[in-house]
């Protein structure tokens, strides 16, 4: 089995955006992200989170990033230096070949492009850096804005593919012979 080491790669820039590992700091705006139900619309997850457990989280996806189990970041913009987002590669299949993609934004930041800068960043990681050959994005057939913007980005619908544990989601996926920024 390959094994591949993502810890050399704490941060992350694009044009606009820092995209770094997740810390303690973050706490209240994983708590918020959790519990704001514009971001929660189309996620199956519980309606609000307790600061602990935003803890938990993040001591979670901490520990799993030390043991290159899955990649956790906050993205960031540039100009105000804010948490505005997080985006993952994890669910990585046994022979490290494929991950998945998870991604959430504030709903102050919808429509600005930034989940698609943020995600090309995280592909170009993931194909280039990392080797996956392939990344999977699962997202609920109603989340029209999603969809758009990876179909647009080139992820294509996996029709025989299901979401294990959450029947109204999606699988998307695109492969890095097919991935171009």
């Amino acid at each position: 089995m390959r094994t591949i080491n993502i810890r050399p790669y704490s941060q992350l820039e694009t044009d606009r955006l820092t995209l770094r590992w997740i810390t303690p700091n973050e706490a209240d705006f994983v708590r918020f992200m959790r519990s704001n139900p514009r971001v929660n619309q189309f996620i199956n997850r519980p309606d609000k989170i307790s600061l602990e457990e935003a803890n938990n989280i993040i001591n979670l996806r901490v520990s799993d990033h030390e043991q290159n189990k899955s990649s956790y970041w906050v993205i960031r913009s540039k100009t105000a230096d804010e948490p505005i987002g997080t985006i993952s590669l994890w669910n990585f299949s046994e022979d490290m070949e494929k991950a998945e993609l998870g991604y959430e934004l504030h709903p102050e930041h919808h429509g600005k492009g930034i989940m698609t800068e943020a995600i090309k960043k995280m592909l170009d990681v993931a194909f280039n850096e990392l080797g996956f050959v392939r990344v999977e994005a699962c997202t609920h057939f109603e989340n029209t804005p999603s969809l758009k913007m990876i179909k647009r980005i080139g992820f294509i619908h996996q029709g025989d593919l299901d979401d294990p544990g959450h029947p109204n989601n999606v699988v998307y996926q695109i492969e890095k012979n097919a991935f171009s920024q």
